[in-house]
Parts: structure tokens; C-alpha cells; sequence
């Protein structure tokens, strides 16, 4: 079978792709490794980022059983019309552009304040997909030669000696490596849409919001709210979700 040092080199720390110890196949998968680094982390960003704000509004239940962003986004105007006492304009100004929602400095409580900043903080990393994502390219090329690695390496590590434990590695290796990069060009288009999407839903909001009947029911809500001396954020989700 083999002693002796393992042919399949040790991963760095972070790295995505590993490699097999054949260095034609292990250039391909170095130059891939950045494409892949940056669609994970934008996704990661993207979850944690919409995680933070569904957990500040107290919605974790709410999203569970309707994962609906323009009911998040109507709540979040339902809050922002409790801190004016039902002008929303008293506290806030809308925009079309990111972060969508700007508060005038010392209008609302601090609870109020950081659930805005999480939202403003994800519409942010929204707008910036598209530039982020330019570097994050997986051709057909590039996805037929992981197929071409993967049909060749049981013959490639016969013939450079690998060890039985060493060949079962770098099989899994390309097997695992391949399930990787065929996904990033579907993610990439995911992220896409999200960035498309996501403003879009918002923007729908905010026009929905300014006409009637909307935007009286959005009033009395907040009346309501600064009525019943529902402040908290968690408090106003809880009592009038879903506002309209």
C-alpha cells in the first residue's frame, strides 16, 4: 500500500478549494479560489446582515413562516410612525436611493435608531453586490475542466504513485471541488437578483405607503402605537404584524 509522507497537500487556513498535489490541477483550482472566496462572503454578509435585522424587530417566528421583505420593510415604516406619533415625516426621510431610510439625528429612541442603522446597513451591502461580484467569474470553460479533472484523477494519481488513502483523498477532493464551483455561477445570480430585487421591494413599499388607503393605516398605526406607549421595536412587530 505505501508509507511515507501524504501527496495531497496541507490546506491553508480559509482556502476554499483544496488541492491534490497535481499542479496543473491545483493552479486551476488557485485561480479560482478568489471567485469563490467573494460570492461566500457576500452571501455570509447578506444572511447575517438580514439575520441581525430580523432578530432587532423580534420577527424570528414571523420570517420563519412568511419570509416576506416588504412586510419587513412596512413594519419597519409602522416603527418610525410610533416614534413621530403617526407622521412618519417626523422622524425620517424616505429616499429612492440606498440606504433608503435617513432619521433625523435625535428623533427616535435608540432601539428605533439600531434597527434602522441594521436596515440601512443591509440595503447597503445590497447596492454593492453588483460591484463586488464583477471579480466573481466562473466560465463554462472553467466548469467543463473541473468535469475533465474529475473523470482523470483516479488515472492521474495511479500513475504518480499515490498512496490507496492518498487516491481516496484526492478523489473526494475533486468531488467536493466540483460541487463548489458548479454552484457559483447560480449564486452569482442569486446575489444578483437580490440586488435588483431588494430595492425594488422596497421602493414598492414606500410608494404604497404614500397613498390611500395605505397611508392612513400606516398613520393610525402609529397613533395607535405612541397611544398605547408601544415603543420598543419587538412591541409595535408584535402587536400589529402584518400592518396592512
Amino acid at each position: 500500500m505505501g508509507l511515507g509522507k501524504s501527496k495531497i497537500p496541507t490546506p491553508l487556513p480559509g482556502q476554499m478549494l483544496m488541492f491534490v498535489g497535481e499542479k496543473d490541477f491545483d493552479d486551476y483550482y488557485a485561480s479560482l479560489e478568489n471567485s469563490i472566496k467573494i460570492i461566500e462572503q457576500q452571501k455570509v454578509e447578506i444572511d447575517m446582515r438580514t439575520t441581525d435585522l430580523i432578530i432587532s424587530l423580534g420577527a424570528e417566528n414571523l420570517w420563519e413562516i412568511s419570509p416576506d421583505s416588504e412586510l419587513i420593510v412596512k413594519m419597519i415604516l409602522a416603527i418610525l410612525s410610533a416614534s413621530g406619533k403617526g407622521d412618519l415625516q417626523n422622524v425620517a426621510n424616505l429616499s429612492e436611493s440606498a440606504p433608503y431610510i435617513v432619521l433625523i439625528p435625535k428623533s427616535t429612541s435608540k432601539k428605533v435608531a439600531e434597527v434602522v442603522g441594521k436596515f440601512c446597513s443591509l440595503m447597503n451591502t445590497v447596492n454593492d453586490l453588483p460591484e463586488k461580484l464583477v471579480d466573481c467569474s466562473i466560465s463554462q470553460d472553467d466548469i467543463n475542466y473541473s468535469e475533465h479533472i474529475q473523470q482523470n484523477i483516479t488515472k492521474r494519481t495511479i500513475d504518480s504513485k499515490y498512496t490507496m488513502k492518498d487516491k481516496l483523498e484526492a478523489v473526494k477532493i475533486v468531488n467536493e471541488n466540483k460541487k463548489i464551483i458548479n454552484t457559483v455561477p447560480r449564486d452569482c445570480v442569486e446575489m444578483l437578483k437580490i440586488s435588483s430585487n431588494l430595492p425594488d421591494q422596497v421602493r414598492k413599499v414606500f410608494k404604497e405607503l404614500s397613498i390611500s388607503p395605505y397611508m392612513e393605516i400606516l398613520h393610525q398605526r402609529g397613533v395607535q402605537a405612541a397611544a398605547e406607549n408601544l415603543t420598543a421595536p419587538k412591541e409595535i412587530v408584535k402587536k400589529f404584524w402584518p400592518i396592512v
